[in-house]
Parts: structure tokens; sequence; C-alpha cells
């Protein structure tokens, strides 16, 4: 996990990506990658819109350009690929919810959730 004060370079579709809620990375795992650089702790798939939701205000108190962005990059657009350094948020915890829990809210309380291995 990241240092105090340690810097990522994130792509800005990264950065649009928590800020707005909409997909604009390349790939999910730049933005889990992110959402765990400035978190401190692992973030599962199923809950990085959780994490995303939690890190919002911190990603726009370092990019505040983002809230100011008036035109909706499209899919290709350079813009994009461009990068920002991000510093892990410090002083407060992100409470990560249960992983089963969440699975629950996933798949439903009615199936059943089987966890293999440790």
């Amino acid at each position: 996990m990241p240092l105090k004060g340690e810097v990522l370079q994130v792509e800005t579709g990264v950065i649009l990506t928590i800020v707005t809620g909409r997909i604009y990375c390349s790939t999910l795992s730049k933005l889990q990658a992110a959402l765990e650089h400035l978190t401190g702790q692992p973030v599962l798939h199923h809950v990085m819109s959780d994490a995303a939701d939690f890190c919002r205000s911190y990603v726009l108190e370092q990019c505040p350009w983002a809230a100011e962005l008036q035109e909706d990059p499209g899919p290709e657009d350079p813009f994009l690929r461009t990068t920002h350094a991000i510093v892990p948020i410090e002083g407060v915890v992100w409470n990560a919810p249960d992983p089963i829990a969440a699975m629950e809210g996933v798949v439903g309380r009615r199936r059943t959730i089987v966890v293999v291995g440790s």
C-alpha cells in the first residue's frame, strides 16, 4: 500500500471516472489501482463504486479542473490518456463494506455464496 504522500500518476480518464461516476478510463484495473492508492487498502471490483464515492471529494481537491469540465470527451479523445498526480487520502479511513454482504447485494440473498481458498 502507498506511503504517506506517495504520488501515483493516473490517466485523466480515471480521474473523470471517479468524479463523474461514468466510465472514462481505458481499463478497470487502472481505476482499481487508483482507488487502492487513494484509500490505502485493497478495493475489490464489486465495491469500486463505493470506494469512488468515498474518494470523489478528495480527488476534486487534488484535481479541481475535473469539476469544471464542460465538454464530454469522446472515448478516443487523447485528453483521457494524459496523466495527473494523486496522493493517498490522509486522516480519514474508508470503511470497505463486508465482502460477503456486498456480494449478497450483487447475487441476492437466495443464492449460495461459497468462499474457496484463503
